[in-house]
């Protein structure tokens, strides 16, 4: 998904992680994605748009399952490519900061009962 995280800020996370700079650094790297994020997050759910919510929290999932497949396939392939690498790490820290930054739909209402549902 285009328009959440930039190229250099990819580079920036994992500079800061490999050179050890510690936690104000990383949340400084990070910051800008984890915004975009929560700022286009807010807009749809203030907006109402449940394409948009639910095209974040796809993009959501793909982060962590990145992160997954990462760690899983890494212990077997060596990939060569710094990239790959990058954005695995990238994406880990995006993941643990932007976690707590998704609302919750729950339902107010029975599941008999058709109504619409509300945002934590």
């Amino acid at each position: 998904m285009s328009g959440i995280y930039t190229d250099e800020e990819v580079d920036a996370v994992a500079a800061v992680l490999v050179k050890g700079l510690g936690n104000n650094a990383l949340t400084s790297a990070i910051g800008p994605s984890k915004e975009r994020f929560r700022g286009a997050m807010k807009a749809a759910v203030d907006g109402q748009n449940n394409a948009r919510i639910a095209e974040l929290e796809v993009f959501r999932k793909d982060v962590g399952a990145y992160v997954r497949l990462y760690d899983f396939l890494s212990q077997i392939i060596d990939f060569g490519d710094t990239d790959v690498e990058k954005h695995a790490v990238f994406f880990r820290v995006l993941a643990t900061r932007s976690a707590r930054l998704v609302p919750l739909r729950t339902s107010t209402c029975p599941m008999s009962v058709s109504c619409t549902s509300s945002w934590k």
